[in-house]
């Protein structure tokens, strides 16, 4: 005669055969998530449609968009946006943090892939932990780019701001610093530096510094008229003044004056 297990043997079981069957699943959706990026960054639309289709992967349980970035397939990014596709979608944190499809398409200097997801509402103003957003990463010059002026002006149009989340002005500063270094590098070594190099890199930096100077500009405008109510402004207009005179360029006496009586006002 066979002994009766107890319940509490019996719940045991129970959960450790669900925790088993759950362990297996993870696996299972973790290797359709793999496939899923695999295909996207291949541009094998065929295979992307199987696995949304007959396997039913959602389309947002990896970086789908990011992967079409990377070598900048347009037409299978479209579908995706159609499939609602969250074109703000990215990796966080981590060693891999900053990775958002917007940023993906700037970094490799993909206008008609940015131009999709500036299109599709994609946040221009991401910001990775180290405060490098899309505008800053457009006019970043590196082994296979170089500062892009239209790319920087697409994202501008856009709504992206000079000064970032941690009140930072990283575009225009390297921007200008840019063109510093040109000039000095011209001046030792003639001809150092091609012409058209440092006419784009002074038209990038002319074209930060009067963003700069409007958005701040509104800046200290609205936290004029909301200083009483909102102490956010006037956190905003701390940064107007502490950016006031970045790199030695002065602003306007009456855009200080402003910084000033809204602080005056918050005192």
């Amino acid at each position: 005669m066979k002994r009766k297990r107890s319940a509490s043997l019996e719940k045991d079981l129970e959960e450790e055969w669900q925790n088993a069957y759950f362990e297996a699943k993870e696996k299972e959706q973790k290797k359709l998530r793999e496939k899923l990026w695999t295909y996207c960054e291949n541009n094998w639309k065929d295979d992307v449609f199987r696995l949304l289709d007959e396997e039913k992967v959602d389309v947002n349980s990896t970086c789908t968009l990011y992967a079409c970035a990377i070598w900048n397939s347009l037409d299978l990014a479209r579908l995706l946006i159609e499939r609602k596709a969250d074109v703000n979608y990215g990796v966080k944190d981590g060693v891999a943090d900053g990775l958002y499809p917007l940023r993906s398409a700037v970094c490799r200097r993909y206008p008609k892939f940015v131009e999709l997801l500036i299109e599709a509402k994609a946040d221009v103003n991401t910001e990775c932990s180290h405060g490098y957003t899309p505008l800053s990463m457009a006019i970043e010059s590196g082994v296979d780019s170089r500062p892009s002026y239209h790319i920087a002006r697409m994202l501008i149009n856009a709504g992206a701001t000079v000064l970032n989340r941690r009140g930072d002005m990283r575009a225009l500063r390297d921007s200008k610093k840019r063109v510093h270094d040109n000039n000095k590098w011209n001046n030792r070594h003639e001809n150092f530096i091609p012409e058209e190099d440092i006419e784009r890199d002074v038209q990038i930096a002319d074209l930060l510094e009067q963003t700069a100077r409007s958005q701040i500009h509104s800046a200290v405008t609205s936290a004029l008229e909301m200083a009483e109510s909102s102490f956010i402004w006037g956190d905003l207009a701390k940064l107007a003044i502490d950016y006031i005179d970045f790199e030695n360029t002065a602003y306007p006496e009456h855009l200080i004056a402003s910084s000033s009586e809204v602080l005056d006002q918050l005192e």
